[in-house]
């Protein structure tokens, strides 16, 4: 299971960043999404690792579903 995550630091008026993810099993995406972030960061890194934690969630919840339907990942890679 591969979550790859990148995040826009500062690109809404109100001075939030922006998300987006996507989730895939080998070639082709799972789930794909595009959010604006909850709170305002004071750097790039920042908003790339609210970005990361934000969605964390989606990549463990796709392990966990493969796991039981007699599937297991071998493991969760975040790039």
């Amino acid at each position: 299971v591969t979550l790859s995550v990148n995040a826009s630091y500062g690109v809404h008026q109100d001075g939030k960043s922006h998300t987006g993810a996507a989730v895939s099993l080998g070639r082709g995406a799972t789930h794909v999404t595009s959010v604006k972030q909850r709170i305002v960061t004071k750097a790039s890194t920042e908003a790339e690792l609210v970005g990361a934690s934000d969605m964390i969630g989606q990549g463990i919840w796709t392990m966990r579903l493969l796991e039981s339907i007699g599937k297991p990942a071998r493991g969760l890679i975040l790039e």
